[in-house]
């Protein structure tokens, strides 16, 4: 049988969501409902059937929700978790580090007072956001076991089919090793 993938609902939704086959064979006692409420239950249950498979932005509110999320799925409903992806990451920049008044000199270019004012604005900012990347990734390790990949942000308004290629060899690489890893 080939794989389906379901979209689920947001992360304070997906629970519920996932519950509602067994709160379903609670509350109907017999008949085809209950059968099929049961089969859903069951699929739910088998960790070669089913596994989830959580994404979340680096930021605070959507880590947190995929921490809860993963706590509800697979410590509290047994469900198989797959790895935690972070998607949307801002690409690592040592040169942020530097003044642009210093990156400048050593490029032997002279800046006006308004563009290093625009340029460490775009800097301070590029910090900021990469500070908080690696700390809800950081966090996110450290609150679950689960190996944890992270997507590279595109600058483009659609993701197009030349982009599949990047993005299926980040998701390949951690699940191939976390494979080998099992052997």
């Amino acid at each position: 049988m080939g794989d389906i993938i379901v979209d689920a609902p947001p992360a304070g939704h997906a629970a519920p969501f996932l519950r509602s086959a067994s709160g379903l064979s609670d509350v109907v006692k017999s008949g085809p409902v209950r059968d099929q409420a049961g089969e859903v239950a069951e699929m739910l249950a088998d960790a070669e059937r089913c596994k989830a498979l959580l994404v979340a932005l680096p930021e605070e509110t959507p880590v947190t929700e995929v921490i809860e999320l993963a706590r509800d799925l697979g410590d509290d409903l047994g469900l198989s978790l797959m790895p935690l992806v972070v998607n949307a990451c801002w690409p690592d920049r040592p040169g942020l580090d530097k003044s642009p008044a210093m990156a400048a000199r050593s490029h032997k270019l002279k800046l006006t007072d308004s563009a290093k004012a625009a340029l460490e604005s775009a800097a301070a900012f590029g910090r900021s956001r990469l500070e908080q990347q690696r700390e809800q990734i950081g966090r996110l390790e450290a609150e679950r076991p689960e190996p944890v990949i992270t997507l590279p942000r595109l600058a483009t308004p659609r993701i197009g089919p030349e982009h599949l290629p990047g993005l299926a060899d980040a998701l390949l690489g951690v699940v191939a090793n976390d494979d080998e890893d099992d052997r």
